[in-house]
This record gives structure tokens, sequence and C-alpha cells, in this order.
């Protein structure tokens, strides 16, 4: 995947106020995806569907014990972002 394409997909899972909610509360802590459904009253398909969508963007690791999931912020990407987005904007 192309450096562009890979800032677009990044920016498309950060375009959504529920997927901010849920960065916002696992960069305080990694958290379940239950504690996440009850800390920002979403649904735990909703939940899933978003962690779908960050883990795709490389935003969310996950780590699993038996049937529980942990999600785990991964700030590499969005470094990552910040240095090809000045190198696109220079021309470089």
């Amino acid at each position: 995947m192309e450096d562009v394409d890979r800032l677009a997909q990044l920016f498309r899972a950060l375009a959504d106020p529920a997927r901010l909610r849920i960065l916002g509360a696992i960069a305080e802590r990694p958290q379940s995806g239950k504690e996440l459904a009850e800390a920002l009253k979403l649904t735990p398909p909703t939940i899933s569907h978003h962690m779908h969508k960050l883990t795709e963007a490389g935003l969310v690791r996950v780590t699993s014990e038996g049937t529980r999931h942990t999600y785990h912020l991964d700030e590499r990407p969005l470094r990552q972002a910040i240095t090809t987005s000045s190198s696109a904007a220079s021309g470089a």
C-alpha cells in the first residue's frame, strides 16, 4: 500500500467521532471491548465495528486472553502520518 493510500485509510478511521472517543479512552489505558462499551455508552457490536476499522488503520493493537480482547493504542501510525504529510506538502 502506498503512503498516500495509508494516509487516506488513517484519516478515514479518524473521521468518526465514536472512533476518536474510543482512541481517547484507550490512550488513557488499554481496555476490553466490554469496558469501552460501558464507558462510552455504545453497544458491543458497535465497538467491534469501530475496532475493526481502527485495527485496519493500524491505530489499535489487540491482545487476547481466552475470549477477552484488550485494545491498546498504537501511536506509530499517527507519528508516521505527520512525517508523510509533511513530506507530501513539501513535494518530497
